[in-house]
């Protein structure tokens, strides 16, 4: 009824510093990457394998004996990870005698290479400083404005005061209650 196949050579990835000239940090790929889906009116059939993953340390020249930092196997010798999913019809129950007669069942076979890793210290270092970086580039968050000490001041005296003391003046009592003010910070300035 249908079926998809995708095949997938190799996708690179480069993580190059940033500046005039832009160096790679890192190269990651991906190799021999395939998918084949078939479906049937009765059954389901996924299979999906992966040849290889290579991480590379692009500070270094190619070729160079510490470049490659992952390489999980030989792109030639297979694949790393090969899964295959199915889904079997009644009629197949009859013949799997670790099925019950009649019923539906799925499978999944998966098989895994053998993986080497190789920790590098240097490329670490400057992964974390390269990413500390970028996000030290992002602007500060906004904050909301503080009010000065002589305005905090005031608002702690009114809430002290209780709403009573919050109520509208009339124009007359602002004018005097400001003259007020004014008259005291012309004191306090004077003493100093």
């Amino acid at each position: 009824l249908f079926k998809l196949s995708l095949q997938v050579s190799k996708v690179e990835l480069h993580l190059n510093y940033e500046g005039d000239v832009a160096h790679p940090l890192a190269v990651g790929c991906m190799q021999h990457f395939s998918l084949e889906l078939a479906v049937h009116p009765s059954t389901l059939q996924l299979a999906t394998s992966l040849g290889n993953l290579v991480a590379e340390y692009g500070a270094l020249p190619a070729g160079h004996t510490n470049r490659t930092m992952v390489s999980v196997r030989d792109a030639q010798a297979g694949s790393l990870i090969e899964v295959l999913f199915k889904m079997h019809s009644v009629q197949e129950s009859f013949s799997e005698a670790r099925v019950p007669a009649g019923m539906q069942f799925m499978s999944v076979v998966a098989s895994l290479s053998t993986v080497q890793i190789v920790f590098m210290n240097r490329f670490m270092v400057e992964f974390l400083d390269y990413l500390a970086a970028t996000l030290a580039m992002q602007a500060p968050p906004l904050a909301a404005p503080q009010p000065d000490a002589e305005g905090a001041a005031e608002q702690a005296d009114q809430q002290q005061k209780g709403p009573a003391a919050q109520a509208p003046q009339p124009a007359a009592a602002a004018a005097a209650a400001t003259a007020a003010a004014s008259a005291a910070d012309a004191a306090r300035a004077a003493s100093q």
